[in-house]
């Protein structure tokens, strides 16, 4: 199938995001019951990670939130978006995507 987003040089080790490739049935994204976690890309041997979750809380806040992590250091990472809506995290995925290259290139 084919991807929505280009991930470039990027390596999928996770996938929980079906809707992700083209022509998902809507009705089937409507019903999608989230986990934390959605996604996971690895760029130059795993140097760098892309990382996308949905995190819920008791308030009925929940996010999707997309992290860009550099050599494992959870601690400390290079992007950090969150958003409520799903149609929102495309983009910022993208936008993740865009930081590690330019992180990789300016090393």
């Amino acid at each position: 199938m084919e991807h929505l987003i280009n991930f470039r040089d990027g390596i999928i080790t996770y996938e929980n995001l079906f809707w992700l490739f083209k022509n998902a049935p809507h009705e089937a994204i409507d019903q999608l019951q989230f986990e934390e976690d959605l996604l996971q890309v690895s760029f130059f041997d795993e140097k760098y990670i892309l990382d996308v979750g949905w995190y819920p809380n008791p308030r009925k806040n929940e996010v999707f939130k997309v992290y860009v992590i550099k050599n494992y250091d959870w601690e400390n990472p290079l992007f950090i978006r969150s958003h409520k809506n799903i149609n929102h995290l495309i983009p910022i995925i993208e936008q993740g995507i865009n930081c590690i290259y330019k992180e990789y290139l300016h090393r």
